[in-house]
């Protein structure tokens, strides 16, 4: 029998709802959609779940970036608990995720009618257009290759391609994203054509803080997470 998933909208901070959900239905995993805003790594704060033997898997959010700790305690933590831009198996069930919001500043797929950018299409290339950034002293907190934590909260064309090739090879079941798709007033059509290029056929976001279920032209179903909301997985 399998096990069951448990996803959690934007836990910022509150952390006690997701935790009583897991002590009850003893899930094989969780998704975690960001905004996790972490005083604490992320293994301490979910200490119980380690414990359990419940895996923790996650996407960053664009909070998640705001401050070097929260990072830090997140990503610096657990890095192998990161989805982005790979697909996971999870009781059958193969899991991908993508990171982050889309901006004006990088690339913005808000419909087919209104498709801004993309103006860089990887952090490195955004990396070598900033070249005074790299000169400057203090720019804020690098990760290993130089390049700002606040680039990890924002989706590169990139991203995409990561996602596409899992597409190519094996499909994933579920997208878990941050941001949310057109199924959302605020959602980006992005998403859809990322849910698309891995062959996805449920996205699970948070962002918005707005609990609703919700389907795309193409069949895709969509579930959306409140703030701090955990809900056991339905495919």
């Amino acid at each position: 029998m399998r096990r069951p998933i448990v996803a959690v909208g934007d836990p910022h901070g509150d952390w006690q709802p997701l935790l009583e959900v897991c002590q009850r239905v003893r899930p094989a995993a969780v998704l975690i959609v960001g905004d996790c805003d972490l005083s604490r790594p992320l293994r301490e704060t979910l200490a119980p779940l380690w414990e359990a033997g419940i895996r923790v898997r996650y996407v960053v959010g664009n909070h998640d970036v705001d401050s070097p700790a929260w990072f830090a305690n997140l990503v610096e933590d657990h890095p192998t608990g990161n989805l982005h831009g790979r697909a996971e198996e999870i009781e059958g069930v193969s899991v991908a995720g993508l990171s982050g919001i889309y901006s004006p500043m990088v690339w913005f797929p808000k419909s087919s009618q209104e498709h801004l950018g993309p103006f860089f299409w990887s952090r490195e290339e955004w990396l070598r257009k900033h070249p005074h950034l790299q000169r400057q002293r203090v720019v804020g907190a690098r990760d290993g290759r130089g390049l700002p934590i606040k680039y990890h909260g924002l989706i590169f064309p990139e991203d995409h391609d990561l996602l596409a090739e899992i597409g190519r090879v094996e499909r994933a079941d579920i997208l878990l994203t941050h941001e949310a798709p057109p199924t959302h007033r605020y959602g980006l059509l992005g998403i859809q054509q990322a849910a698309e290029a891995c062959g996805a056929k449920l996205i699970i976001h948070g962002h918005h803080h707005q609990s609703y279920e919700g389907v795309l032209p193409n069949g895709c179903k969509v579930r959306g997470l409140a703030r701090g909301e955990p809900w056991v997985v339905q495919l």
